[in-house]
């Protein structure tokens, strides 16, 4: 049960419920947490009928409260224990809900990057950087602590960045901690029904709801994904410096909230893209939509028996080619650019070689070794003189990514890698059997992530760097007594995996033959367990799935935006005046004006009622600079430092807006159609014929 609701009016309590109830005697506090009790019971009513009807229902609860003279106590009466320590629940609630109780458990992450330089979007960032650190020399041995102070606000109190409450039970600590912290953004979640009724006698969820801005709020296990999400989308500027956690209680169910939350965040700065690159990509998608290249115009609809066989470049690849080999005349293989070199020196020939990447260099292209006269299934973003090296390119509008007009197809769920392109194609395709080959997700040895004998192999370590907490275990789709483990890029690939296969109709035959993390929606099969029937119609289904693929027409295909790009830049750059217009700092104002700067920006840019996502690659840097304007932030020790650094930061952020005028995108395509061989031709390796 999930709730996000807007604000209910109601008169403010004086002081916090622990206040309360050590003033009152033990009759008049029996009768405070019974009139808690209803008034929450009142508020469900309107806010959340599910949790109003668990509050009424009520159940056997096994925890119960026992007032006494000094305070009172709870108790678990399957145990007869007390469900904290003997100094008391009023004492306990207060320390746990300090302000660095050690209970907290801070994603912390305050220390500079070092980005290349040979792009725009690197040295902007490094010049930010670079002239804080030159204006505050102190911040450069400061940011590479481990341990920050909340900062210092009016009367006592302090601001902290986003916070996750995950188990509430009786809640004394999250109201005692709310009452001297301005918080960013608050979420509560509690696993267990039971001691959210308990939490409902303390806590009072109107006033919660009135004093954050909105109760987010979720009762049950598991929680899903996207709830996790949603809390670092809110706060997606402070939150990728700093989320707080603290658990209420020490349980499993809590542990694997924390451990998803991490994920999660880690996943923030696990990968970084140029900006430049996707000003490059979009220039590229306009080229080829000129020329003419046939492009993705709608699903395909292959025969309904179709099989599809959907191939990564996991480690566990190795223990299928065999099978693959001997089957690949009764299913369609797609696979990814990355696996292909080692299916081909298998006797494998896949049906589409697909590739994500807008861009590869002459090194890559060559380690790849793919072959030219198999279909090259790219996105509408890839380099036209690398798409010259193929006999047949066949190009995809991915949605999600910045187009140059709008198509009346996009494939959705074509994001994050490769792999998750192959996948959101053959799911597109309608198969009636999907199977799944070297899509792990994850990997049991960090020095061997991708297949042996691939392209990685040449490169001097194909290994990933594996440091503190971004190495965690993920469930196994086959359990060994190895443990698989994972890093937060696999694991939102595997997220937008299971996304996917949810798309696919009732009925649909879907198997995963990899030896990597578990896809939920998938059915874990051993290749050694089953082999497919004969298909004869296996080249009519490949037929109708090329046939989907057209050259784009103006009007009939796509049409183009109502306004042109050339304006992006100059209305990001009012727009960061328009939020930045405080000249004085205001922690809490300036926490929701950071974290809400992307969406407010995106929205100052829609031209009608279509999402135009041209704007994505500078509201990118945007990112990275309110980013790192925060880690200096968080880091200042007195309230002139930080002013000094907000005034500093202000004027460096405006500054860098303003050199976009130079890095415009281009303008609309003025042709519905060319052909591809028209363009001039660029050097670059040629994929072989086999």
């Amino acid at each position: 049960m999930t709730q996000n609701r807007p604000k209910h009016r109601r008169a403010k309590s004086a002081g916090t419920m622990l206040e309360r109830l050590r003033k009152r005697t033990p009759r008049q506090r029996a009768s405070l947490l019974s009139n808690t009790f209803q008034a929450n019971l009142t508020f469900f009513k309107q806010r959340d009928p599910a949790l109003a009807s668990l509050l009424e229902s009520g159940g056997q609860n096994p925890y119960q409260v026992s007032i006494n003279d000094h305070f009172l106590d709870l108790i678990d009466t399957s145990s007869n224990l007390l469900c904290h320590p003997q100094s008391g629940l009023d004492s306990f609630a207060e320390q746990l809900g300090d302000w660095h109780h050690p209970g907290w458990i801070d994603f912390l992450d305050p220390r500079l990057r070092h980005y290349p330089q040979d792009e725009n979007h690197g040295r902007q960032l490094m010049a930010f950087s670079e002239s804080l650190l030159a204006a505050f020399p102190q911040f450069e041995e400061r940011l590479s602590e481990d341990r920050f102070q909340l900062p210092e606000i009016e009367n006592g109190r302090r601001f902290s960045p986003a916070v996750v409450f995950a188990g509430i039970f009786h809640g004394l600590h999250i109201d005692h901690y709310l009452s001297r912290t301005s918080v960013a953004d608050v979420t509560l979640i509690e696993p267990d029904r039971f001691k959210f009724l308990v939490s409902c006698h303390f806590l009072d969820y109107a006033r919660l709801e009135q004093r954050c801005g909105g109760l987010r709020l979720h009762v049950g296990d598991p929680v899903p994904d996207a709830f996790l999400q949603a809390i670092l989308t809110r706060s997606w500027i402070t939150s990728t410096v700093w989320l707080r956690v603290l658990p209420g209680y020490r349980l499993p169910e809590i542990d694997r909230i924390v451990e998803r939350l991490r994920l999660a965040w880690l996943a923030l700065t696990d990968a970084w893209v140029p900006a430049d690159r996707e000003l490059r990509a979009l220039d590229h998608a306009k080229k080829n939509l000129a020329a003419g290249v046939p492009i993705l115009t709608s699903e395909p609809r292959p025969e309904p028996e179709t099989r599809i066989a959907v191939v990564g470049a996991g480690p566990s690849l190795c223990n299928d080619l065999a099978w693959l080999k001997k089957q690949q005349q009764q299913i369609i293989i797609i696979a990814a650019h990355t696996a292909v070199r080692v299916l081909l020196k298998n006797g494998i020939r896949p049906d589409f070689q697909v590739s994500l990447d807008p861009e590869w260099d002459d090194a890559t292209l060559r380690r790849l070794d793919l072959d030219r006269r198999i279909p090259l299934l790219a996105g509408n973003h890839k380099d036209p003189a690398i798409l010259r090296q193929f006999d047949q390119p066949l190009l995809v509008a991915v949605d999600g990514l910045p187009q140059p007009v709008i198509f009346n197809y996009q494939l959705p769920f074509g994001l994050q890698t490769t792999g998750n392109l192959a996948l959101a194609f053959a799911c597109a395709c309608h198969p009636r059997t999907l199977l799944l080959l070297g899509m792990d997700f994850g990997f049991r040895d960090s020095n061997r992530i991708h297949v042996k004998g691939g392209h990685f192999d040449e490169q001097t370590d194909q290994g990933v760097e594996i440091t503190g907490n971004r190495q965690l275990p993920v469930a196994a789709n086959f359990p060994s007594r190895q443990p698989l483990l994972t890093r937060p890029y696999f694991n939102d690939a595997r997220l937008l995996a299971e996304k996917t296969l949810r798309q696919l109709e009732p009925g649909t035959r879907i198997l995963n033959l990899s030896d990597g993390a578990r896809i939920a929606g998938a059915d874990a099969v051993h290749s050694n367990e089953f082999e497919l029937d004969p298909w004869p119609d296996k080249e009519a289904a490949l037929a109708a799935l090329k046939a989907a693929f057209e050259p784009p027409r103006r009007g009939e295909h796509w049409h183009p935006f109502a306004d042109g790009a050339n304006q992006t830049a100059d209305l990001l750059t009012t727009g960061l005046h328009r939020l930045f217009d405080q000249q004085t700092i205001s922690w809490s104002h300036l926490a929701s004006t950071l974290n809400r700067a992307q969406h407010d920006l995106f929205q100052l840019c829609r031209t009608g009622t279509t999402p135009d996502l041209r704007p994505l690659p500078y509201l990118r840097i945007i990112k990275d600079l309110l980013t790192t304007w925060f880690r200096f932030l968080i880091a200042a020790r007195t309230p002139e430092e930080t002013a000094n650094l907000y005034r500093k930061g202000r004027e460096l952020l405006l500054g860098a807006a303003m050199e976009w005028n130079d890095h415009r995108q281009l303008g609309q395509p003025t042709t519905g159609a060319a052909t591809a061989s028209s363009a001039t031709r660029q050097t670059h390796p040629q994929p072989r014929d086999r």
